[in-house]
């Protein structure tokens, strides 16, 4: 069965990318922290001619929908300069797409894909609405390309395949510091809060965060960073629920061998009809290392069909060194398979379930430090402090309050 629905993926995975490939031509505050008398120390609105070049040092400014309008398609701005996929791009202002009734996604389907840079500066964009087939976000294809510092507010986008809020298929690029609040997010597969597809190995999704909503898939593969992962997942956080049939986790719906989640947590609750469902990550065949399953309830309609508090289907090498390391479960999660509750048989911290924590570590008197000295947390990316769950560092004014159901 494994074998068929591998194959299956796969097919799917390589007549979308054809697709896609074309014909080749939480509380958002926009202040900057570090000079909040001036939040946009970059300048330019759109309005002014004050546009930027499209370079490095002086990308173009997006200050409204028109300016979204134009990224990546090669069309003229204010200045002159066509805006095409391998220029850098930077949002000056707050963006409401209250009045698209349908975004078509910037580099979607059809175009080369995002190779340039789009930085959001950490101003919002919000009420994004989108419906269409395959590789479906604020981003259709990003190939090469860097996104990062964007944050999205009231997300609704539902697809056919390679569907996330932010990214539908990443392709050997980078999503960093973005977060999404507020979502709903649909397809038959592989879908994700952020990302629908992190294709290639060397893909990276971190520091990310994804709060508030849901992530639904109908046939499989489902995730509330990505929904089916082949590169990096570091340092990301969700809030959010996932469900559908199978391949179902809370950070990540499928990993495969090449893919990594490490120092990622999760508070949402995670369901799906038939098996290959987990905490973090419903299918996996890749690395799994010093994350954290807050989830009150992971529940499979079937019984005893890969259920666990970490990763729900895992066939390790017998070969190589186990690919679980370092991975936890709150103690007292709901773990259902049909009408009945997981016994845990093996609650270690290199199993699909993880090693019990309790409240006291993780959201208590000891939190501060146990999510640095043992869960291994990075202080280089992460803010800890007693009596609440860590906060990603970088997010300037945005407000962080996850939280975690008692």
């Amino acid at each position: 069965m494994k074998t068929i629905l591998k194959f299956l993926a796969t097919l799917l995975l390589v007549a979308a990318i054809s697709a896609c490939d074309g014909d080749k031509d939480n509380d958002p505050n926009p202040e900057n922290p570090e000079n909040p008398e001036n939040p946009n120390p970059n300048g330019g609105n759109g309005d002014n001619g004050d546009n930027g070049t499209g370079t490095t040092a002086d990308p173009f400014k997006v200050a409204n929908v028109t300016d979204l309008k134009r990224v990546g398609t090669g069309t003229k701005g204010p200045e002159g300069l066509a805006w095409t996929n391998d220029k850098n791009y930077i949002q000056v202002a707050d963006i409401d797409m209250k009045d698209e009734a349908n975004w078509r996604g910037i580099c979607s389907l059809g175009s080369s894909g995002l190779s340039g840079t789009y930085d959001g500066d950490g101003f919002t964009i919000s009420n994004l609405t989108l419906t269409g087939s395959i590789c479906l976000g604020l981003f259709g294809l990003v190939v090469e390309g860097t996104v990062k510092n964007v944050r999205l507010d009231n997300v609704n986008v539902s697809g056919d395949g390679m569907v996330g809020g932010l990214v539908g298929q990443l392709m050997k690029g980078t999503i960093e510091y973005c977060t999404l609040n507020n979502i709903t997010v649909t397809a038959n597969h592989h879908v994700g809060g952020l990302v629908g597809t992190n294709y290639y190995s060397d893909g990276t999704i971190s520091n990310c965060i994804v709060t508030n909503g849901t992530v639904t898939c109908v046939n499989s593969g489902s995730g509330g960073i990505v929904g089916y992962n082949t590169g990096k997942v570091n340092n990301c956080y969700v809030t959010a629920n996932v469900s559908g049939p199978e391949h179902i986790g809370d950070v990540v719906g499928i990993n495969m061998s090449a893919g990594s989640v490490q120092y990622c947590f999760a508070t949402g609750n995670v369901e799906a009809e038939i098996g290959d469902i987990g905490g973090i990550v419903g299918y996996n065949l890749g690395d799994i290392n010093s994350c954290v399953a807050l989830n009150k309830m992971v529940k499979n309609e079937v019984k005893d069909n890969h259920v666990g508090r970490i990763a729900g289907y895992y066939d390790p090498n017998p070969f190589q060194e186990s690919r679980l390391q370092n991975n936890y479960a709150r103690n007292n999660m709901t773990l259902t398979a049909g009408s009945s509750n997981v016994t845990l048989t093996d609650a270690t911290t290199t199993s699909i379930h993880g090693a019990n924590v309790t409240a006291a570590n993780y959201n208590g008197s000891n939190s501060g430090a146990w999510w640095k000295d043992t869960a291994g947390f990075p202080e280089e990316a992460w803010d800890f402090a007693a009596n609440r769950l860590p906060h990603l560092k970088g997010f300037g004014g945005l407000t962080q309050n996850p939280t975690v159901t008692p």
